[in-house]
């Protein structure tokens, strides 16, 4: 077992979340919030990883996150490998 540290950006609209579709850099960890039907506003609702690029994780292919993301009030928070921390020996998301 390997320790990643991670850095976390955000929050994010759904359209920024379509921007970041980089392909050396927008993959990771991600975070979804917003209303709950016994929690409230601004609750978390998901947490997952895409080794392909968050825009296309959310956007598009059949474990899209799209179809239920429509409503107002949604946020992401998107959780990327420290990259300086690992200078001499990256981590891989595959690992």
């Amino acid at each position: 077992m390997r320790t990643v540290r991670v850095k976390w950006e955000g929050p994010f609209t759904i359209d920024k979340v379509l921007e970041l579709g980089d392909r050396n850099r927008d993959f990771g960890l991600y975070q979804i919030y917003g209303r709950h039907i016994i929690f409230g506003e601004d609750s978390l609702l998901y947490i997952g990883m895409t080794t392909s690029t968050y825009n296309r994780r959310f956007f598009s292919g059949p474990e899209s996150h799209i179809s239920w993301l429509a409503e107002e009030g949604v946020s992401v928070y998107v959780g990327r490998i420290a990259e300086e921390d690992y200078e001499h020996d990256p981590p891989y998301w595959s690992d």
